[in-house]
């Protein structure tokens, strides 16, 4: 086995995966790709009961804006502190919900796995900014509201990581400078 070869299947065994920085430096990160696939039908019974909640037939502009409120309600930590998390920066969904706790990342992973696991075909991006992480969904929007282009197609943007509760389609501040500065890079959601 090649070194290359070993490398990537201890990525691929450890859920990591190969990623280049927006400064198009090569880096390895949590493959959160990997963790929203796998964990969208664990959740399903989760984000079928935030769904049940709301009236027949609303729209799914009123779904998102629940599970992110809900999302977002999840305390945030950096989870660097190995007496509260693995130390490792970044808890899978499951982690998240089971430790009531999250940084960007990995309520962004929850928050995206959510949504497919009821709306599997809707297109979605993660979008990685210097510090940050946020998730951007391809859906009607409205006149007054920002959208984003990545590869040809407009996303409302959407922060999970709270603790404000913060409606699809509105960012932070340092968010929209870092976008607008090209200070960011995005992964498609498959």
């Amino acid at each position: 086995m090649a070194t290359g070869d070993a490398t990537d299947q201890y990525l691929l065994d450890h859920y990591y995966s190969r990623f280049t920085s927006y400064l198009g430096k090569e880096a390895i990160k949590p493959d959160h790709l990997r963790y929203i696939t796998e964990n969208k039908i664990p959740l399903l019974p989760v984000a079928q009961a935030i769904y049940d909640t709301l009236p027949i037939n609303t729209e799914s502009r009123a779904y998102i804006n629940l599970l992110l409120s809900w999302v977002q309600s999840i305390p945030y930590n950096e989870l660097e502190d190995r007496l509260t998390s693995n130390g490792s920066g970044y808890l899978p969904p499951l982690g998240i919900i089971t430790n009531n706790q999250g940084d960007c990342d990995s309520k962004s992973v929850l928050m995206a796995s959510l949504i497919r696991s009821l709306l599997p075909d809707v297109p979605m991006v993660m979008i990685y900014l210097p510090k940050h992480a946020l998730l951007g969904i391809s859906m009607p929007f409205r006149t007054n509201e920002p959208t984003y282009t990545f590869a040809g197609i407009d996303y409302l943007l959407m922060e999970p990581t709270g603790p404000a509760v913060t409606p699809l389609g509105e960012i932070s501040n340092n968010s929209q400078k870092d976008i607008a500065s090209g200070l960011y890079s995005y992964e498609n959601i498959p």
